[in-house]
């Protein structure tokens, strides 16, 4: 299952790239969003919503590699 693991490797590697965005605007007075001038409460939706984001890639991830273990007869039968 080359594809398999390629695809759940792929969505942890964009979970990562996620989880590294993650706490930029979760600072009430940071540099950053002044700079591109975001209000804080729109810089918290953004935090939610890629935290969603990232919760269901690596459960993709997860679901991914699981079947293709199945698949391979590496799970244990009980």
């Amino acid at each position: 299952d080359l594809m398999a693991s390629y695809v759940g490797r792929r969505l942890a590697a964009v979970g990562f790239y996620c989880t590294a965005f993650l706490l930029i605007p979760t600072a009430r007075g940071s540099l950053l969003l002044r700079v591109l001038d975001i209000p804080f409460e729109q810089a918290i939706r953004y935090h939610r919503r890629l935290g969603h984001v990232t919760l269901i890639l690596f459960t993709l991830h997860g679901v991914v590699f699981i079947i293709s273990w199945a698949r391979l007869g590496w799970l244990p039968n009980k």
